[in-house]
């Protein structure tokens, strides 16, 4: 359910992330921010959405956060 990388490619219109940016994967992809609700809670990655033990995987932009510059 933890993931980091490379961001790839982005979708017309997305700014909050950009090509080649270092990202890691939020645990609830729905909940970026807020209160935390029942239907931000059934976005987590693993279950019930697909995990990202994978090359490759697609996510929306809000549910990827820059990657520390500190970390390898």
């Amino acid at each position: 359910s933890d993931g980091a990388g490379e961001v790839l490619r982005v979708g017309a219109g997305v700014t909050r992330v950009r090509v080649g940016e270092r990202v890691t994967s939020l645990f609830a992809t729905g909940f970026l921010a807020g209160e935390v609700t029942r239907d931000k809670l059934s976005t987590t990655l693993g279950s019930p959405r697909d995990g990202v033990l994978a090359e490759e995987v697609l996510l929306p932009a809000d549910a990827v956060v820059p990657a520390p510059e500190h970390l390898s």
